[in-house]
């Protein structure tokens, strides 16, 4: 399994005619795959959004990033502004 960063734009017509950009993590074998996967998720249709790249991420730092199955869900943790601020 190989992790991917999709790079997708979008519009949102209650926001005007910008176009607005977000990333999406996705595991998958290969990036035909990735695509593939990215492209079923609902926010993915329900935005109509479009893929402007994707990256195959394999290190970090000078760090390999490998991937295993864990069968447990367990929330990223998220740092908001004020937590990050407190650092």
């Amino acid at each position: 399994m190989k992790l991917y960063m999709i790079h997708v734009g979008f519009y949102d017509e209650n926001i005007g005619i910008y176009e607005l950009h977000s990333n999406i993590f996705v595991a998958a074998e290969d990036i035909q795959s990735a695509k593939q996967r990215v492209m079923k998720k609902d926010i993915f249709i329900e935005k109509k959004m479009h893929i402007d790249g994707i990256l195959e991420i394999k290190n970090v730092d000078g760090y390999e990033v490998n991937l295993s199955k864990k069968e447990s869900s367990d929330e990223n943790p998220t740092y908001n502004y004020a937590a990050i601020k407190n650092l």
